[in-house]
């Protein structure tokens, strides 16, 4: 008897740390599911997620807005910071041009982006929507294996965890 009662408690605890490392049934699918075959997904605010490419023009993303239709590639640094999208580019095209780098902001409530490829006027948006400091951007391909490991991303943790942990 004793036997099955500390069989059935440690299977009891086994199961609840199970659950509670794995539980995202009350969050929506769209924040857990992975992609497709070969491509990469990582998702940002609903309908937003950017999908690896099997080419040399790596994370892209596609604008649902204004310039619904339109996108860019080639991101290399994101965050999400409450209701807003910030991401860091390579080369990549912005309104029709040629850019070497580029900074976006993405509102999906409002349906606005925006992009720059000043780094100034950047930063100078940001202040104009109360956002300063600069937010760190993190590294694509580490958010990727962060929402491989975990299932979800979550960025107030990421951004907690932050003390030098991931690459900027």
């Amino acid at each position: 008897m004793k036997y099955s009662i500390r069989l059935f408690v440690f299977l009891c605890i086994l199961f609840i740390q199970f659950a509670c490392k794995h539980n995202y049934s009350h969050v929506d699918r769209f924040y857990t599911e992975k992609g497709d075959g070969d491509m990469g997904r990582l998702p940002l605010i609903k309908p937003y997620e950017v999908l690896s490419t099997t080419t040399d023009m790596g994370w892209c993303i596609a604008l649902k807005g204004k310039y619904s239709g339109i996108g860019f590639c080639n991101v290399k640094k994101v965050t999400v910071l409450d209701t807003v999208i910030l991401l860091y580019t390579g080369n990549t095209i912005l309104y029709n041009r040629n850019v070497k780098q580029s900074w976006h902001v993405i509102i999906p409530k409002n349906d606005f982006d925006k992009g720059f490829d000043n780094h100034t006027d950047y930063l100078n948006f940001l202040t104009s929507m109360a956002i300063k400091p600069e937010p760190n951007l993190y590294n694509i391909d580490l958010v990727a294996s962060y929402f491989d490991e975990y299932e979800f991303i979550d960025w107030k943790k990421i951004h907690k965890l932050d003390k030098g942990n991931l690459e900027r």
